[in-house]
């Protein structure tokens, strides 16, 4: 396990918390790059691991078959964080990180994973979308290993952020 992801990981998660869909590109067999957003992601409470369910993916389940290696996206979308940063002209916390693991094996997906994944889309279950999009009963989920995390830098604004992370660390 890498000790900065270890480290980091409370304020990771804590980004997690903030935002709705995580970004994963996978590596298509040609080598080229398959993103896809995925509303499903969990995060462990204390290590630098996580699951998301495969509801819809494509090309991920072939693509991890040959490769297992992706990179998740996180970035703190919240309109208040990037009003009062743009405000600042400085980012008061991270802006988002970049997170590289190894997708476990899939397998089927577990009655605490789906009920998990049932109470977050729950809130719009009232509308048509919400059972032509989630009425599945039945999810593959896969186990995520994280091994290196890099902050989303832009620039000047996230100085402050890169310095406080190094006077903390050193």
């Amino acid at each position: 396990m890498d000790s900065v992801i270890s480290d980091q990981w409370p304020g990771i998660r804590a980004l997690w918390k903030r935002i709705g869909v995580v970004p994963i590109a996978s590596v298509n067999r040609d080598g080229t790059p398959h993103i896809s957003p995925i509303g499903s992601v969990w995060l462990h409470p204390v290590e630098p691991r996580g699951i998301y369910l495969e509801m819809y993916t494509r090309a991920m389940p072939s693509n991890f078959k040959h490769n297992p290696n992706f990179t998740a996206l996180l970035v703190d979308d919240g309109a208040m964080f990037w009003l009062r940063s743009l405000i600042a002209g400085r980012f008061s916390r991270p802006v988002g990180v970049r997170l590289k693991g190894i997708a476990g094996e899939r397998r089927r997906a577990t009655d605490k994973e789906l009920g998990r994944f049932r109470r977050r889309v729950g809130v719009v279950s009232w509308t048509k979308g919400h059972d032509i999009l989630w009425g599945a009963d039945s999810a593959f989920a896969r186990d995520l290993d994280f091994v290196s995390v890099c902050d989303v830098k832009l620039g000047k604004m996230t100085k402050a952020v890169e310095l406080q992370r190094r006077q903390s660390a050193g």
